[in-house]
């Protein structure tokens, strides 16, 4: 039985910025339901702490999302404090809804429903990542384990992460549904195939994109010709491009800033890969496997809830595995265009719009 929604509800959504990632796609795709969906009517108000240079501003569907910026002076002398911009914006949005990613944002959102007690605010937490391994800090873990409890419903992507939450920070069980990611995204004609290897995301300790030089370097041994593709910003750009030049990659390593058509780097490039410590669910992957895409993966809790090992993609446990997984499905084309069909078929029947739907169904349950 479908959930019976109310006519209009206000969601806030509390997040950094609308630069590159997961977060912001699925903020995307909220946005392009609220202006195609009748009914219920959903508002979604954005409130965010900064502009990055990339932002996907011009991407969103604004027929029913508002974007509201942290005030500040614009040679950023001063800023009004994200905190105190979040509970004003909760004060006059007066949203039904209060949606944070990640876990300072989830600190903001409790504390203004919390604060504006007489308003009944619904508190929903998208805890997109592992979280042990995501938040280090002492004193953050502590909050975590004090204040997301305060949730309404916390949902996570996948059975790993949410075990993690309850093991590690004590949250009780009930309080954690799991809901996994999804993609918009359809399989479009691929062009003339310029890059053996893609990954897209952010450059960042977490991704591990040292692991993916280090495979390219023992690849080339076998092939000269075998291309790499890295497709994103982040605080390890400057390290990892002078990185490509210290072990002479740059023939090999071809570095692109973030950009709102990924479809066509993937439609240039034959395998997805990720090499990433942890994750979540990540976007990205999911994006690929609907473009056709077969998928390389290093091994992390969960990975195998979303990408099944021979049938959709590879695990990696090791680079030695991961080396030989590149070179088998370059070598094998039937090989990878069959892992293309299943996962194609997989995100249509498990990661798809069905499930953004039902992704805001729960959201908005009992609002």
């Amino acid at each position: 039985m479908k959930t019976r929604l109310p006519s209009v509800t206000t969601v806030m959504v509390i997040f950094w910025n609308l630069g590159m990632g997961g977060v912001q796609q699925k903020m995307m795709d909220f946005s392009w339901v609220a202006a195609q969906e009748p009914s219920p009517e959903i508002w979604f108000h954005y409130v965010l702490r900064d502009r990055p240079k990339f932002r996907l501003d011009r991407e969103i569907n604004l027929k029913q999302t508002v974007l509201h910026y942290r005030p500040g002076i614009q040679n950023g002398i001063f800023h009004m404090p994200f905190s105190l911009f979040v509970l004003w914006q909760a004060y006059i949005l007066r949203p039904a809804v209060l949606l944070a990613f990640l876990d300072h944002a989830s600190f903001l959102a409790i504390l203004s429903a919390k604060i504006l007690f007489w308003r009944r605010i619904r508190v929903v937490l998208n805890e997109d990542t592992f979280t042990s391994q995501f938040t280090t800090s002492w004193l953050k873990r502590k909050f975590i384990s004090a204040l997301y409890p305060c949730a309404d419903i916390i949902m996570s992507p996948t059975n790993a992460s949410k075990k993690d939450l309850v093991r590690i920070f004590r949250i009780p069980s009930e309080k954690i549904t799991i809901m996994p990611n999804w993609t918009l995204q359809k399989e479009q004609k691929p062009m003339v195939r310029k890059y053996d290897f893609l990954y897209i995301g952010r450059f960042a300790k977490q991704k591990n994109l040292f692991f993916l030089l280090d495979v390219l370097s023992d690849l080339i041994k076998y092939d000269a010709s075998i291309s790499l593709c890295l497709v994103g910003d982040g605080p390890e750009k400057n390290v990892l491009i002078n990185e490509v030049r210290a072990r002479h990659l740059s023939r090999n390593v071809t570095i692109r800033p973030p950009s709102n058509q990924i479809s066509s780097y993937m439609r240039q490039s034959r395998i997805f890969v990720l090499s990433s410590h942890y994750e979540g669910m990540p976007v990205a992957l999911l994006e690929a496997m609907a473009m056709g895409l077969p998928v390389i993966s290093r091994s992390y809790p969960g990975i195998s809830e979303y990408l099944t090992h021979g049938k959709t993609g590879l695990i990696a446990r090791t680079k030695r595995e991961f080396v030989h997984h590149a070179r088998y499905l370059l070598d094998h084309p039937r090989t990878r265009a069959a892992f293309q069909k299943r996962g194609i078929r997989d995100i249509r029947n498990r990661f798809s719009y069905n499930t953004l739907q039902k992704y805001i169904e729960t959201m908005l349950q009992n609002s």
